[in-house]
Parts: structure tokens; sequence; C-alpha cells
């Protein structure tokens, strides 16, 4: 089991990841409809294309918010709002609206706000 202090860094780091090399790429790519960028970053890729990397951005954010969420339910929301996002990506048309997953972000990123503010 995670120390509590352990649990609450994973989920800062998280955060911190999402909103510095994450949701930039969701929100200038979603407002350039372009779901391609989106979908490498979710593969652990560059935003431009490259091979995916064990340290991408992604998966980082990923194991952080998932491990923080294992160990205190008090990060449910934000691996829930996390999850979603994620489900949402890998389930939109590429000529479709992709709105929604600037929706998705932001309640990351909302998530990460209440976190902030216990922190």
């Amino acid at each position: 089991m995670a120390s509590l202090t352990d649990v609450k860094g994973a989920a800062h780091e998280g955060c911190v990841t999402f909103e510095s090399a994450v949701a930039p790429v969701i929100r200038q790519n979603v407002k350039a409809h372009d779901l391609a960028p989106i979908i490498r970053i979710g593969m652990g890729q560059p935003a431009r294309g490259g091979a995916a990397e064990p340290n991408a951005p992604w998966f980082l954010v990923d194991n952080h918010f998932m491990m923080a969420a294992g160990s205190d339910a008090t990060y449910q929301p934000l691996a829930d709002a996390w999850s979603q996002l994620a489900t949402d990506i890998t389930g939109l048309d590429p000529t479709g609206d992709l709105s929604g997953l600037t929706t998705d972000a932001q309640a990351v990123t909302q998530q990460c706000g209440v976190l902030h503010a216990l922190w």
C-alpha cells in the first residue's frame, strides 16, 4: 500500500503532466479538428508522430491517476474523469464532432483543481 504522501504526490504529478503535456494537445487539435495527434498521444507517441515511449505523458498521467485512485477513494473522481476522456478518444469518429474531448479534458482539469485546493 502506498503512503498518503506517495498517493498525493502521484495525483499531483499526474495533474501537472496532464495540464502541461496532454491538455494543450487536446485543446489545440480539437480546435483544428484533427483527431490524429490526440490518438497518437493516447498511444504514447509524440503528437506529431514517432515511436511510442514508455515514459510518454499519457502513460505517466494514467499511471499516476490509477495509482492514486487505487490507494485512496478521494482520487476516484479524477480517475473517472480521466477514464472518460480515454474512452471518448478511442470511440470518436474522426469526421465527427470533437468538442466532447474539450469537455472531458476540462473535467480532468476541474478535478485536478479540486485536489489542488486540498493540497
